[in-house]
């Protein structure tokens, strides 16, 4: 069951955290633009993930997911509500600026 609710609260995340970036993208440049833009984001986040992991000893970061494996029922939803807050206010800033 543990494992079930992981699953479950680990896609919710993905979710979230991916749609909280890609609106305020997809406000300033628009649908086309915004969708290339977050490609790109990924893209990069990945090749500095893969290049980070090469270069630097990773005993930081088992530490990091010892640490995140017994408190991510609290750290996950402080992180997304941080993301979800400044996505908010990015848009809204963004959005007002727009004429029609």
């Amino acid at each position: 069951m543990k494992k079930v609710i992981s699953l479950v609260l680990g896609l919710t995340t993905g979710i979230i955290f991916v749609e909280s970036i890609i609106l305020p993208i997809i406000f300033k440049c628009g649908i086309e633009k915004g969708r290339l833009g977050l490609f790109g984001i990924t893209i990069a986040i990945t090749g500095i993930a893969t290049i980070v992991s090469k270069k630097f000893d990773l005993s930081i970061a088992n530490n990091i997911m010892y640490f995140l494996n017994n408190y991510y029922f609290i750290i996950i939803p402080v992180i997304l509500i941080i993301v979800l807050l400044l996505s908010y206010i990015i848009s809204e800033r963004i959005y007002s600026k727009k004429e029609f």
